[in-house]
């Protein structure tokens, strides 16, 4: 039961009493506090504990030091503030029960260089030693330029401030702090067993920075690596032979309610492109397609696909070079090729190494570099002849 105060509160004994009971009766109760609260008696402070009936109390004697004694019949009680009772009254409103409901605005608690500390010590489950919540849902919040306007927690530093708004400790660990400089949030590394961002349901899958480079482990076990160089890594430990899979779908609608996809619908595109420094942008310089093809019918079967790559001569746009797809439906397939508008010199075969084969002015061609000679082989595609010409002139 908490102190409590009162003002000019006195009555007297009825009934002498000795040293060491602790049942007393009063000739009026009227105007004394709620227990518990303190009197004086001769040189004698008691706290009163109960006032039942409201003359007859159960108080504890001789306390803050003073000693117990015999009073008579009459003697003078009277309430007191004391320095024990007062220190009582504040460490049991040290809690927020005490505080109303600010009718305006507060300007705060000048604080200066000090801290405010506050420890629990909880040994029940389920129980929340600091929370901020509502009484009932607010209304007309908006938000500029995403940033919401009405907040149930907001923390904040001056322009010039090298203080951090916040920083979260784990055992003494250090999860996360936002900097006092710029707007970013400081995460610990992590590692692949202990990810920094992971999930409740498996807290050994997420995202973790180790050594420069950002990573994703699942299962504590890293899967993948962005390294500092721009390289994307895949690890993957398989116990059988299964390959690495990577996936991409395609299909019309959405992705909660798909609709088929028509003939020609790309399903992915994985596009190469360089810095032009005149133009200030990337070009696209190569790109490999994956399409689909033929007629598309509504079955597990019914999709037909063709790979095309690409790439672009300097000074020229991104043309076709070859495609491959597939022949029957029991395998077998086409390489398809366009027809080249010009013929490969030693620039773009080194000697001795490197070979092209490519379809010009209606021949097939072979193309070698002899020692820094290029060698041409080639046959009509008309069927004028079937005899193989080589020649050092280019068809």
């Amino acid at each position: 039961m908490a102190e409590n105060l009162g003002n000019d509160f006195a009555t007297t004994l009825n009934g002498a009493i000795d040293n060491v009971t602790t049942s007393v009766t009063v000739t009026s109760g009227t105007g004394a506090p709620a227990a518990n609260f303190r009197v004086r008696v001769d040189d004698e402070l008691m706290l009163v504990t109960s006032v039942g009936g409201g003359t007859n109390w159960t108080v504890t004697r001789g306390v803050e030091s003073t000693t117990a004694a015999s009073h008579s019949s009459g003697a003078t009680i009277a309430h007191v503030i004391t320095k024990g009772g007062l220190d009582q009254y504040m460490l049991e409103r040290r809690t927020l029960d005490q505080i109303t409901a600010a009718a305006a605005d507060q300007t705060g608690i000048a604080n200066g260089d000090n801290i405010i500390r506050w420890n629990w010590a909880k040994t029940t489950n389920n129980e929340v030693a600091f929370r901020f919540s509502e009484s009932a849902a607010a209304t007309n919040g908006t938000s500029t330029g995403g940033v919401p306007n009405q907040v149930l927690l907001q923390l904040d530093t001056l322009a010039a401030s090298t203080m951090s708004p916040l920083k979260v400790l784990s055992r003494g660990s250090h999860v996360f702090s936002v900097s006092p400089s710029t707007a970013q949030i400081l995460a610990a590394n992590g590692s692949a067993s202990v990810p920094t961002y992971s999930f409740a349901e498996d807290a050994t899958t997420g995202m973790y920075m180790t050594s420069g480079t950002l990573s994703f482990a699942s299962g504590g076990v890293e899967d993948a690596r962005f390294s500092g160089g721009g390289n994307l890594l895949f690890f993957k430990i398989f116990a059988d032979s299964s390959p690495y899979v990577v996936t991409f779908r395609k299909a019309r609608g959405s992705v909660s309610t798909p609709v088929a996809v028509t003939s020609g619908d790309d399903i992915v595109k994985i596009v190469g492109r360089a810095y032009v420094g005149s133009t200030g942008s990337y070009v696209e310089a190569t790109n490999i397609t994956f399409d689909t093809t033929g007629t598309i019918a509504n079955n597990s079967t019914g999709v037909g696909g063709i790979i095309r790559f690409s790439a672009r001569a300097s000074g020229g746009s991104v043309a076709e070079i070859v495609s491959f797809m597939a022949a029957t439906t029991t395998g077998g397939g086409w390489q398809i090729m366009d027809e080249a508008d010009a013929n490969p010199t030693t620039t773009e075969l080194d000697a001795d190494d490197s070979f092209a084969m490519y379809r010009k002015a209606d021949k097939f061609v072979i193309a070698h570099n002899v020692g820094g000679t290029m060698n041409y082989l080639s046959i009509p595609l008309d069927g004028s002849t079937t005899t193989w010409t080589h020649s050092t002139t280019a068809p």
